[in-house]
């Protein structure tokens, strides 16, 4: 058996413990890989004031010392390419038109609706720690369907948007933390189980935040062979020309879906 972990964090700027994460193993020996477990509520945070900067460190610490092989961050990776020409629509990024995300990241410094900046700009500051770091492997083509497992002391980094993933697989979404009462998280997650075949959930620690942290796990572990279907959103991610604000710009959001239902 090759065992492979993913991990998926659903990204949050204000406090930590409104963070989510999950761990999703499987092996990748078998035809099609079986699940073998899930983990939710899985890093422990620092006892320290969030930022970016303390964001990018906790994470990459976990990942490395728990041998994940790829990790899916529900947040922007970069801003709106500038000189979009006309006939695309949308003030965001691509990626964000083609998954519909509720907020969009404008050029450089702007974000609609405004009041999400904070947010937008946390959750890239944090892409730009990892992806510049030297461990993590930005998955940044859109014509990959299959990855081989990560080099060793590397991972695989990617963007996901779960809201998408819930649609692309045919669910129904999970509504936000404000609407969604114990009984819908429950719901959905059972909903989630039966749709990919994933072990019974563990209600201790399911919670909105921990369960949009499994689906964004999802696509992760569809690149690595896992049973599932990764599905790209956007256009690559790349960097200005030198001499302009050093910031990443656009990016891939990955999506997932379900295995075909066997004949």
């Amino acid at each position: 058996m090759t065992e492979l972990s993913v991990l998926g964090v659903d990204l949050a700027s204000r406090s930590w413990v409104d963070n989510g994460t999950a761990i999703l193993r499987f092996d990748v020996i078998d035809s099609p890989s079986c699940w073998l477990e899930y983990q939710l509520g899985v890093i422990p945070w620092p006892a320290r004031c969030i930022d970016a900067h303390c964001m990018a460190e906790a994470i990459e610490r976990f990942v490395i010392e728990e041998g994940i092989a790829a990790t899916s961050l529900d947040g922007p990776q970069g801003w709106r390419e500038p000189n979009v020409p006309a006939t695309r629509l949308g003030v965001g990024r691509l990626c964000e038109l083609e998954a519909r995300t509720q907020g969009k990241t404008g050029e450089y410094g702007r974000t609609y609706p405004r009041n999400q900046r904070p947010w937008i700009e946390f959750c890239i500051d944090v892409f730009a720690e990892l992806a510049l770091g030297g461990k993590a492997i930005l998955v940044n083509d859109v014509s990959v369907t299959r990855l081989p497992p990560p080099p060793s002391g590397k991972y695989y980094l990617l963007e996901c948007f779960p809201t998408s993933i819930w649609r692309t697989s045919g669910l129904p979404t999970l509504p936000g933390k404000q609407n969604a009462t114990p009984q819908i998280v429950t719901a959905r997650a059972n909903q989630l189980v039966d749709a990919y075949g994933l072990p019974p959930i563990k209600l201790g620690t399911l919670t909105h935040d921990n369960l949009q942290a499994l689906v964004g796990s999802l696509p992760a572990a569809a690149l690595l062979g896992g049973a599932s279907v990764a599905v790209p959103r956007g256009k690559p991610a790349s960097w200005p020309a030198r001499g302009q604000t050093q910031h990443m710009l656009e990016g891939i959001i990955w999506d997932c879906k379900p295995l075909p239902a066997a004949p």
